[in-house]
């Protein structure tokens, strides 16, 4: 571990070198868009079931499963020596002839994740995981995962993560974020879409999202005017994201530098793209201030 340590702390200098440049919202670099498998759904599935398995050759361990059960299924419940003996199995075999693209198992959970890049829902499909999960949980769920979300025959709205739960954003505050514009037009749709039910992934289903919309976006400027208040004079990045996390009360590690530090870096190219936050160099560092 210490020598992929080692290795995100030499990454993260070269990112500090060419800060200038991770600015640039229009700069997207997507390996997956490079390669041409964005719409391969059997190549996604070998990724994802690799980077959750804690003896992946990523090499970390149980870093991405422990920020799944958390992040993704407000499950803490999980320690550190179940999450070490945990299978994740790609193309999982059940009755009918079906395959779970993912499952997730251990002495307590058996968690079957579907994933849809564009095709939709065979017929029963989820309700015949869900069924088999439950012979090993009883209190089994499926994580449907989508880009987008999709909208099932019967009304349903699969949100996947274009709104979380109350409980997620007031516990972690900051929840990742990529481009913030963009969200912000995610959650006006959301806001206008009618369905049967919403199944948000960080969140209870509810056949009204209205309100839960209206608190994302309360948190997104939240976040935000904090950010331009912490901007009140000149700061650097490392400023910037060690306020936010003393504002929040947030611990500081490995996994939340990377994922509130990513975030911090959407929302100030967004308050710079909308004139409100001023980018200058002084001294060889690249410096923040309200505009």
């Amino acid at each position: 571990m210490d020598y992929y340590r080692s290795l995100l702390l030499s990454v993260s200098a070269d990112m500090k070198s060419q800060e200038s440049m991770s600015y640039n919202s229009k700069s997207e670099y997507n390996i997956f868009h490079i390669l041409e498998v964005t719409e391969k759904e059997v190549v996604m599935c070998r990724f994802l079931t690799d980077l959750l398995n804690p003896e992946g050759q990523h090499g970390c361990g149980t870093l991405f499963l422990k920020s799944f059960f958390g992040d993704v299924l407000n499950e803490n419940r999980i320690n550190d020596t179940l999450l070490a003996h945990t299978d994740v199995i790609k193309e999982f075999p059940i009755d009918n002839e079906r395959r779970i693209d993912i499952v997730i198992y251990n002495t307590y959970f058996f968690i079957p994740i579907e994933v849809k890049i564009y095709a939709g829902e065979q017929e029963g499909q989820c309700y015949d995981y869900f069924e088999y999960a439950k012979t090993f949980d009883e209190n089994a769920r499926i994580v449907y995962l989508t880009r987008f979300g999709s909208r099932m025959p019967d009304g349903v709205v699969f949100l996947a993560d274009c709104v979380s739960s109350r409980e997620t954003l007031d516990k972690y505050a900051v929840s990742f974020i990529y481009d913030v514009g963009a969200y912000l037009k995610t959650l006006d749709v959301v806001e206008r879409m009618e369905a049967a039910m919403f199944v948000p992934a960080h969140g209870e289903a509810s056949a009204n999202m209205k309100e839960l919309v209206h608190y994302n976006r309360d948190k997104v400027r939240e976040v935000a005017e904090r950010i331009l208040s912490i901007c009140e004079k000149p700061l650097g990045f490392e400023g910037i994201l060690r306020e936010v996390f003393k504002g929040y009360g947030l611990t500081m590690n490995f996994e939340q530098y990377v994922l509130v530090g990513s975030t911090v870096r959407s929302y100030l190219s967004w308050l710079k793209d909308n004139g409100k936050l001023a980018a200058s160099f002084q001294d060889s560092m690249l410096l923040w201030q309200r505009a």
